[in-house]
């Protein structure tokens, strides 16, 4: 797996865990990390570069969704949730960027099938354009969706992973 620097949304997240957590400090997450107070820094600061073992030691420590989901995008190359750096991190935001994202994929979604089921040499330039560009309308919609859930299980103080193994003991491949 490749050493990468933290990007903004990951750090964020990570900062909000301090505050949220008043009574464990940096020096807490750097020996948990096996790494001094001045080599977390710099990781934070995004001047160091982190290995996989260093994400996976977080990604326990810390124990937040978002921060889990941005660490496997970084490893396995799975989607992360969606960031928009334009609108406001909070519940309403992310709302209204779901929303957004599902009516824009809601608006396509019956075109796109209709083009898919039609002979590729009987489509219209539409049509292929559609196909191309739907994965990453529903991708888009799905990111946004995961946000979301991660808001609504922070603001009413709820842990996500019972719900999240609860559905991949159900419904996971």
């Amino acid at each position: 797996m490749q050493e990468v620097a933290f990007d903004k949304p990951l750090v964020g997240r990570i900062r909000e865990f301090f505050t949220k957590h008043p009574e464990l400090h940096q020096k807490d997450m750097a020996k948990a990390l096996f790494m001094s107070d001045s080599q977390l820094s710099k990781l934070l600061n995004g001047s160091k570069f982190s290995s996989l073992a260093t994400r996976v030691r977080l990604v326990h420590w810390v124990k937040d969704i978002l921060v889990s989901w941005s660490a496997a995008r970084i490893d396995f190359g799975l989607p992360s949730f969606m960031f928009d750096r334009r609108r406001t991190g909070d519940l309403l935001g992310l709302l209204c960027q779901e929303e957004k994202e599902s009516r824009e994929r809601e608006e396509i979604q019956a075109e796109y099938l209709d083009a898919l089921t039609t002979k590729p040499i009987s489509r219209t330039a539409r049509q292929t354009q559609l196909i191309e560009m739907f994965p990453k309308e529903l991708l888009e919609d799905i990111g946004a969706k995961q946000a979301l859930f991660a808001k609504i299980c922070e603001e009413s103080d709820k842990d996500p992973q019972p719900f999240i193994d609860a559905y991949n003991k159900q419904y996971g491949g």
